[in-house]
């Protein structure tokens, strides 16, 4: 399974287990919508002795170009959800030149 692969090289080095209780408990929660990993950089990032959770994705630059004089944007953000280079690695995945879609490495 990816998540079960993602989460060993992720949490690497946690306390024999830590990683698979927290997998579960995210796993067997009923409704998925209040929990969330934070996004890169995000105030709820945690950095504490013997535990860590990173956002391992970024958004793009919400300078808007051209959407800066639409009307009907209303302030909306239209950056665009990135993976962080250290996530790319981790998965060994390359963007494509619009960083839209991503494929493998290796392929």
């Amino acid at each position: 399974m990816a998540v079960d692969w993602v989460a060993e090289s992720a949490w690497n080095g946690w306390p024999n287990g830590v990683e698979y209780a927290l997998l579960r408990a995210l796993q067997s929660i009923g409704d998925p919508h209040p929990y969330r990993i934070p996004p890169a950089g995000d105030h709820l990032e945690i950095d504490e002795p013997g535990f860590e959770l990173k956002g391992w994705i970024g958004y793009g630059s919400s300078v808007k170009e051209l959407d800066e004089h639409d009307p009907l944007l209303h302030g909306m953000d239209t950056g665009m959800p990135f993976l962080l280079a250290s996530t790319q690695e981790t998965l060994r995945v390359l963007p494509d030149t619009a960083g839209k879609c991503y494929f493998d490495r290796e392929a």
